[in-house]
């Protein structure tokens, strides 16, 4: 009998051996795959410059600023942010000193269209609307921090904000994120299960998992799939509660701001172009590929909003949306450029910088 039982034991460990070995090996091949047709898209679909900094941002194993961690609260964080660390600086994320007594601070929040990975620092539209205003107020301390986050949406900036950003003193903060979709509760429940985020994360980090969800999903576009059900069910990430007073996370945004003596939030329309070029109406009869802008939502809510639309619509018009967009998207050193003058001009013009000279 004892010889049975570990005969027995010892199949059930062979069998789960080799399953174990073939996962492996399925995650081995498939990840090189992913990793060889995404190299082919940069070559065929991206255009150089930018096209060396996306593959590192995103093939590059050093890159560690693209790997995901669930976070219970802001649902996911790329690693390396966290303890003080939200901010792009020359060099890649890093901290941010304390505050300097005669500093005037302000805030970007938003994605990656505010991250501009794929534009040096430099060209970051954060860092040139700093040099901007350092220009136009040469003896004011003027610092502008760029918490733009890659793939964050509006609900979770508005949690990102108030858990982690505020507590560094901005005096202005811009805020660039999509829609109102997905309103966020001004008080947030917490008590998010440890366990959801750790059985996420293992789905996540499977390339096995995310086959199996294309699989299943077939050729869907902008449709929920399998792996987003999964994952909207374990982070809440799609819940919406509208709470009285309260139309959009911008709206919690701004309150966030004036419980701790913030009083200039403004917003910038995120004005991008369809993923086709056909789904969405154009707000202006733009004809050619579709442009879009959040910008009237803003106006609709009377929120303070610069407006880039116009502009990048002129361009557009004269020289092709990759004279803005450099995938429909993100933007061009161009339009980086005109963006910063724009929201420079806004916050010199309304006096913005002038009420908080030090």
């Amino acid at each position: 009998m004892p010889k049975r039982k570990s005969r027995f034991l010892f199949y059930v460990f062979k069998i789960f051996v080799i399953v174990l070995g073939v996962i492996i090996s399925l995650e081995i091949l498939i990840r090189s795959f992913l990793f060889l047709s995404l190299k082919i898209y940069f070559k065929k679909n991206i255009p150089q410059p930018y096209r060396t900094r996306v593959e590192k941002l995103l093939l590059s194993p050093g890159e560690k600023a693209l790997s995901k961690t669930f976070d219970p609260i802001c649902f996911f964080l790329w690693e390396g942010y966290g303890k003080g660390v939200f901010f792009r600086g020359p060099k890649g994320i890093t901290g941010c000193a304390e505050k300097e007594p005669d500093e005037i601070r302000i805030m970007c929040l938003g994605d990656s269209t505010t991250y501009c990975g794929a534009l040096p620092y430099e060209e970051s539209w954060p860092y040139l609307i700093e040099q901007t205003l350092r220009k136009e107020y040469p003896d004011q301390n003027i610092k502008v921090l760029n918490a733009g986050m890659p793939g964050s949406f509006a609900k979770q900036m508005k949690r990102m904000f108030q858990f982690h950003l505020v507590k560094f003193e901005p005096d202005i903060v811009l805020w660039r994120e999509q829609g109102s979709q997905w309103v966020d509760t001004y008080n947030v429940n917490v008590g998010v299960s440890y366990i959801r985020g750790l059985l996420w994360r293992i789905l996540f980090e499977s390339r096995i998992f995310r086959v199996i969800c294309v699989l299943i999903d077939g050729n869907k576009k902008w449709q929920a799939t399998a792996a987003d059900f999964i994952y909207y069910y374990l982070s809440g990430e799609r819940d919406s509660h509208k709470e009285e007073g309260f139309t959009s996370n911008f709206d919690i945004v701004v309150k966030i701001a004036q419980e701790h003596g913030i009083n200039h939030v403004l917003a910038i329309d995120y004005t991008d172009m369809d993923d086709e070029f056909t789904n969405y109406a154009d707000i202006e009869g733009f004809k050619g590929p579709v442009l879009w802008s959040n910008y009237l939502e803003h106006r609709e809510r009377n929120q303070p909003v610069v407006v880039t639309y116009h502009i990048f619509k002129e361009e557009i018009e004269k020289n092709g949306f990759k004279d803005i967009f450099y995938d429909g998207h993100h933007l061009t050193v161009k339009g980086s450029r005109i963006l910063a003058e724009e929201t420079a001009k806004f916050l010199t013009d309304n006096g913005w910088i002038e009420e908080l000279k030090k």
